[in-house]
């Protein structure tokens, strides 16, 4: 395999699973616990996997969505046993990305090809920060996951204007385990730390930042650290 590892809940069991392309065109899925293989699994696709695997949680159901390219230049789109193909006339080796590029609250594939072209593949999927995929790797340490996370609240509506001397910045800590705080939480651009709180349960907060002298843009960042010093992030674009 030349893809990695990819682990997600495939099958919607609440059970992380793990999800193996190859360069012989077949994707492994074996469950995170028992090492067991997955119903539906192997699956044979269209050409060699030589790029990782992204997974996308979806409104549409419980389990992870697996999105990738083959060699032979097909975009896969697999939940559980249906499958999406789609020719892009073009082969890529680069993983898929997937945001809210056009600010429409639905996210959209990113796929770069060996041509030097970008392509952008609409979906149905509801654009949140659990569901985004927005580097071929992650930072370190941060934990992607829909039952506890922190958002910025509107960060999915486009490109935020902000006037006067004062930004407000309203984000929601959500955590449905039931093992909760403190939740340390930081905002920021760049490596600049604006501002930062701590919580002991979750739910909506706001926090007022000064605003800079002059007209700019700049990309706002949010973490928060939960009482297991694992981390969570969102962003937005001011």
């Amino acid at each position: 395999s030349q893809s990695g590892v990819t682990i997600a809940d495939v099958d919607g069991d609440g059970t992380l699973d793990v999800i193996v392309g190859t360069s012989i065109g077949i994707i492994w899925g074996m469950n995170g616990k028992t090492g067991e293989f997955l119903d539906q699994y192997p699956i044979v696709v269209q050409g060699p996997v030589r790029t990782a695997i992204t997974p996308l949680r979806t409104q549409f159901s419980d389990n992870h969505v697996l999105v990738f390219t083959s060699s032979t230049g097909v975009l896969h789109v697999i939940d559980g046993p249906n499958t999406c193909l789609i020719d892009l006339g073009d082969t890529s080796q680069s993983v898929v990305l997937a945001d809210d590029v056009l600010g429409t609250g639905e996210i959209q594939l990113v796929v770069s090809t060996t041509s030097g072209s970008v392509l952008l593949v609409s979906t149905p999927f509801l654009a949140q920060p659990f569901s985004t995929w927005r580097s071929e790797s992650r930072a370190f340490g941060t934990q992607i996951t829909d039952t506890i996370g922190v958002r910025f609240i509107l960060a999915r509506d486009g490109l935020q204007e902000v006037t006067g001397s004062v930004m407000v910045i309203e984000y929601e800590v959500v955590d449905q385990s039931q093992q909760q705080g403190p939740y340390r939480v930081r905002v920021g651009h760049g490596r600049m730390i604006l501002a930062q709180r701590t919580h002991t349960v979750p739910g909506r907060y706001t926090v007022s930042i000064e605003s800079p002298d002059t007209q700019k843009r700049v990309t706002m960042g949010i973490e928060m650290e939960n009482r297991h010093r694992q981390l969570f992030s969102d962003t937005m674009g001011v």
